[in-house]
């Protein structure tokens, strides 16, 4: 029997963000500091919408760029990052499949495009593993 894994089981519930003028040696930190590949970008930390991400990736391709002083996250970030709509894709689907072979991670949001989570590619891969061996 199969069982039926939800997002909402999968993801990081109240992932860490920053806001845009976070400057990018403090998201850099936070990256190097919690272990993590990428952060969700906000408007601000009360409201949490949703305008980019910050990935371990750009940072890297454009680290030369960046090594000014005073460089933000807005200097880096990518955009635009829409997420998902958790409302919209709560279960596996091929939908959900698709969208991690463009990106590594998903910022869940609400319907204001709230952040509410986060799942990485490896959250999928384990799942799509135990669903095999079980």
């Amino acid at each position: 029997m199969r069982r039926e894994v939800t997002l909402g089981q999968m993801m990081v519930s109240e992932p860490v963000c920053v806001i845009k003028e976070t400057s990018l040696a403090e998201a850099i930190g936070i990256i190097d500091d919690k272990g993590f590949d990428q952060l969700p970008v906000v408007t601000d930390h009360e409201s949490k919408h949703l305008v980019g991400a910050i990935t371990s990736r750009q940072i890297a391709i454009w680290a030369r760029d960046w090594a000014q002083s005073g460089a933000s996250v807005s200097d880096a970030m990518e955009t635009p990052w829409d997420g998902l709509v958790r409302s919209q894709q709560d279960k596996m689907s091929d939908e959900l499949l698709d969208y991690f072979s463009t990106y590594d991670f998903v910022v869940v949001v609400d319907d204001q495009k709230r952040v509410i989570g986060i799942v990485q590619l490896w959250d999928i891969a384990r799942e799509l593993w135990n669903r095999r061996t079980s």
